[in-house]
């Protein structure tokens, strides 16, 4: 079973500032229940292969596109770059992180996470409210502002970057298949404009036209829009 992931067209958690992470920090350690047998929780490197997969998965199809285009935007050719970068650090994820030794982790007992790491979701909730922005010492006094309320034990606490890690996978497989979706739509868009400009169009292909830009969940993708006006 995958961790529970944000779902599509839904707004992006709100950025905090660092005073505004540590009482974060403080508050969700004051919610969290641990489980009574931690050797009983849910694995997680199911979810780092499915990210690592999907992260593969768009990848080859921007590059692909690459081939046939000479337009693409940074965030493309960002991800097309440095995806060795990424496949090394779910490497890193997967070599630090044996099976006793998760199994050892403390687990939630209660909520949408119940069964995952506590330090998981504490990683996750960093991650979150950064945009992924974060450096040694954002991690640290993350870290410390959350032990203010409930401690870690020595395992969590070697298991924080590890989990950054792959909290920062997830999110950039999020970020991958945004920018995916953005090019598919543009790519959309410039057949859409060869047809408009070669003739004649009827009222239907102009309902097709639209049913094409929106997105699964009802609204109208921005870059199907402002490619086509371009």
């Amino acid at each position: 079973m995958t961790s529970p992931a944000r779902a599509p067209g839904t707004p992006p958690p709100e950025l905090f500032t660092p005073d505004q992470l540590e009482a974060h920090a403080a508050r969700i350690a004051s919610t969290h229940t641990l489980a009574s047998n931690p050797r009983r929780g849910r694995p997680l490197l199911p979810q780092l292969d499915r990210s690592a997969d999907r992260l593969d998965q768009v990848y080859l199809e921007l590059t692909a596109a690459a081939i046939d285009d000479n337009v693409s935007l940074g965030a493309e050719e960002w991800l097309r770059d440095n995806h060795h970068v990424v496949q090394d650090q779910v490497r890193e994820v997967r070599q630090h992180l044996p099976r006793k030794y998760y199994l050892e982790l403390p687990k939630l007992a209660d909520g949408p996470f119940r069964g995952y790491p506590r330090v998981y979701l504490l990683a996750r909730e960093l991650i979150e409210h950064t945009a992924g922005r974060v450096d040694l010492e954002a991690i640290v006094e993350f870290a410390i502002a959350y032990q203010r309320t409930s401690a870690l034990s020595i395992g969590e606490t070697w298991a924080v970057p590890i989990m950054v890690r792959l909290a920062l996978v997830e999110e950039l497989e999020r970020l991958a298949a945004g920018v995916l979706e953005a090019r598919q739509y543009r790519d959309k868009a410039r057949a859409w404009h060869k047809r408009l400009t070669s003739g004649e169009v009827t009222a239907d292909e102009v309902a097709r036209l639209v049913g094409e830009g929106l997105r699964p969940e009802g609204s109208m993708s921005a870059a199907f829009v402002v490619e086509l006006l371009q």
